[in-house]
């Protein structure tokens, strides 16, 4: 229960107010009015064109079943032209779920520990640079995490409001159908349902947990069919399956052997380290060892205290923090729904603080427990001071690294390599190259990758031109063996920011 204080309406206005101003800044100083070349932006583009064209969910003529279709169908009215897609309409959408997802956190957070400490937080989560480094990037990270956290705010609701809790049921259970056809991980939510409006309200947790399960069957039923048609392991995608990527040592083969136990504590390891770190640099700016194990102890020891009266967001942090830890890989995105765990996390410690204080003043304390007076002050001073060191690095979080990082050369040597495809190759010429998605969504042109060469893909796609577009020598060593043997002609483009690119025109 909140401080009863940070219910007037003065503070509500506020806050609603700020909230409008993370909205305005996203549709206006943060939004970008071009495309950011990304793998999996690409792909989500390139399936809501299928899905536009008639074609259905099929990414490169193929059945997609990787990942569940509800960004792409969301953006498939949006679209246009196939050569000449609105991309800033689209980076509106995205930023415009940013926002949501801000306000979905205020929603979620303001009513247990105040609108003032709640705005803060949301804020905290808005300017995070994890966060801001996906702005205007055509992935489903903002609108999974948007819906989700709103699923779980109505969802709590569903305990407080007697005569028509079925309303709220039905709301939260709706808004979490959502993020699943966003994004499968919302599925690691569903078991926490039941007991979203606490373990008083369990019976009636069943019914949106019941909707959730009904509504997220069809993708499952389709994925399945899809999976059985498809020949596996492919070569156009990293992953067959999220189980494969999770149990087998090739993620993209499920017939691969599993991973081991030793597997699993390397995973937990590697990937521990570069979580830890990431959010050491976040927080307090670097990744010393010293900053990045007190953190880790403050935010464990954080989720540890909540787990008195753990909340389906608790539920979820937990089993989605173990899902990092033993994933394959790891990349800063994926710590995106962490992002609210780790800010409330640090709240207890302010909360003990701020008694500490108010003990020491002689300062009135809540029967709740929620320190008023000066007391008060002490945790609106730690959220702001972490605030504010989040706002004076944000210019650098948003001219950050991402998109290097993500595809291995800047966003505008792809768009010249895309733009020399599109100028000096026939329109039904084919390509094979590493960054396959990008290239073919801004050539247009038939596009495949020879990064996961599970099968002989000369023969198999038998290109017209060979494109090496990354510094990837482990890749190249035997392709450009072959192409240069045989290669009537040789292009090399120099007029780039990163390395050289080489491309190969194939008899």
């Amino acid at each position: 229960m909140s401080d009863p204080a940070s219910h007037k309406p003065g503070r509500t206005l506020v806050a609603w107010a700020l909230l409008l101003v993370h909205g305005v800044l996203g549709q206006t100083v943060w939004l970008e009015e071009e495309f950011r070349p990304h793998w999996d932006a690409s792909m989500y583009v390139l399936l809501a064109q299928s899905m536009d064209a008639g074609d259905g969910y099929t990414y490169a003529g193929e059945p997609f079943f990787l990942r569940p279709p509800g960004l792409a169908a969301f953006l498939s009215p949006w679209l246009g032209d196939p050569g000449d897609f609105d991309a800033e309409l689209l980076n509106r959408w995205m930023m415009a779920f940013a926002s949501l997802a801000v306000v979905a956190v205020y929603l979620g957070v303001a009513r247990h520990i105040g609108r003032g400490p709640g705005i803060m937080i949301a804020w905290l989560v808005g300017t995070n640079p994890e966060f801001v480094g996906t702005f205007n990037f055509v992935l489903s990270e903002f609108p999974a995490l948007a819906l989700l956290l709103a699923g779980f705010a109505l969802l709590r609701q569903m305990g407080e409001s007697s005569p028509r809790w079925w309303g709220w049921a039905l709301a939260g259970a709706l808004c979490l159908i959502g993020s699943y056809w966003f994004r499968t991980v919302a599925m690691l939510a569903w078991p926490a349902v039941p007991f979203a409006a606490g373990r008083e309200s369990f019976r009636r947790g069943l019914l949106p947990l019941g909707l959730v399960v009904l509504g997220a069957l069809p993708w499952m039923w389709h994925s399945r069919q899809a999976m059985e048609e498809a020949t596996l392991p492919g070569d156009q995608l990293l992953l067959a399956t999220y189980g494969t990527a999770l149990f087998h040592e090739d993620p993209g083969d499920p017939e691969s052997p599993r991973v081991s136990l030793s597997g699993f504590a390397e995973r937990v390891k590697r990937n521990g380290s570069a979580i830890a770190q990431g959010l050491a640099r976040d927080l307090c700016g670097t990744s010393h060892v010293v900053a990045t194990s007190l953190l880790v102890l403050l935010v464990l020891g954080g989720m540890a205290l909540r787990w008195r009266r753990p909340s389906i967001l608790d539920w979820f942090s937990l089993a989605y923090l173990g899902l990092l830890l033993t994933y394959f890989t790891y990349a800063p995105r994926l710590i995106l729904p962490l992002l609210p765990i780790l800010y409330l996390s640090l709240f207890p410690w302010m909360q003990l603080l701020a008694k500490i204080f108010a003990k020491q003043h002689s300062d009135r304390v809540s029967p709740a427990g929620h320190p008023s007076g000066r007391a008060q002050k002490v945790m609106t001073a730690c959220l702001a001071a972490l605030l504010l060191a989040q706002l004076v690095r944000l210019p650098t979080s948003l001219s950050g690294g991402f998109t290097v990082t993500q595809v291995a050369r800047p966003a505008s040597d792809i768009r010249k390599v895309a733009d020399w495809i599109r100028d000096n190759t026939p329109s039904d010429a084919v390509i094979l190259c590493a960054q396959a998605p990008l290239y073919r969504l801004l050539s247009q042109r038939e596009v495949y990758t020879y990064r996961f060469p599970r099968r002989d893909i000369l023969s198999k796609y038998r290109p017209d031109y060979l494109v090496f577009d990354v510094r990837t020598p482990q890749l190249r060593q035997g392709l450009e063996r072959s192409a240069s043997e045989v290669a009537p002609n040789k292009w090399i483009l120099r007029d780039l920011e990163a390395a050289p690119v080489t491309i190969y025109e194939l008899p």
